[in-house]
């Protein structure tokens, strides 16, 4: 899954943790994430997580 996750988020130029966290949002079926961030710059990318939309073939 890492290899995967890794060529994604190059494919759209984000963090690894962000495309995870888009994926996670993006499931209906999962009802609630928890999101962890020991700082202000990583609560903030965290929050760029949501800005972006991974296309259905990746």
């Amino acid at each position: 899954m890492g290899t995967i996750l890794k060529k994604v988020a190059k494919e759209l130029d984000r963090s690894m943790p962000q495309v995870a966290i888009n994926w996670v949002f993006g499931k209906p079926e999962i009802g609630a994430a928890i999101l962890g961030a020991t700082n202000l710059s990583q609560l903030q990318n965290n929050r760029k997580a949501l800005d972006f939309s991974i296309p259905e073939p990746l």
